[in-house]
């Protein structure tokens, strides 16, 4: 997985090949390949799986040490913004191939993440709000991450701790306690 990372965050996924990823590894062809029956794609869709689960370890700790709603919301879009300018070849796809990326989030391809992300991630809000609104809000800002990742905004850079806490405490906080106020009525 690590020399599949190295490889594709210096050349790219199209220019990365099963011999230079073994050969980055340490090991033959022959053995990456009963190591990952499949080939190229499955190696891919390993590592993107493996990707997933590391994001979501690193933001159950984040998530779950939280005091609060609102540091429990900035801490995990500031880890998430910190571990994809973090992984050299994510920024590499995003940059140079986005449509390897955008095939992963478009349409049904989207929903095994964002179900993944509320299942892992939603009991950790539920101390804070409604557990239906727990699993929504994950995802919500699952897709507010999707979106300033792969659409850049002039006024929002999460790479910027003070626009995150911008966009929670005027956006995320105001409409989640709208939402919960809401799901506490019906």
């Amino acid at each position: 997985m690590s020399a599949a990372l190295r490889c594709i965050g210096r050349w790219g996924v199209a220019k990365s090949t099963l011999d230079d990823i073994a050969r980055e590894a340490g090991c033959s062809r022959a053995t990456l390949y009963r190591l990952v029956p499949g080939g190229k794609a499955a190696l891919l869709e390993r590592v993107a799986r493996s990707e997933v689960q590391r994001l979501l370890a690193s933001l159950e700790g984040v998530i779950g040490e939280a005091a609060t709603l609102h540091d429990a919301l900035t801490g995990g879009l500031r880890a998430t913004s910190a571990f994809i300018n973090e992984s050299e070849a994510l920024r590499t796809v995003v940059a140079h191939e986005p449509e390897l990326v955008l095939s992963f989030l478009a349409f049904d391809r989207l929903d095994p993440i964002l179900a993944a992300s509320a299942q892992v991630l939603g009991p950790y809000l539920e101390r804070f709000v409604e557990p239906s609104l727990a699993a929504e809000l994950i995802e919500w800002c699952a897709r507010l991450v999707f979106s300033y990742v792969f659409e850049p905004s002039a006024f929002v850079d999460l790479a910027q701790p003070d626009h995150i806490e911008a966009l929670v405490s005027a956006y995320l906080m105001p409409g989640i306690e709208a939402a919960d106020a809401a799901v506490i009525r019906c």
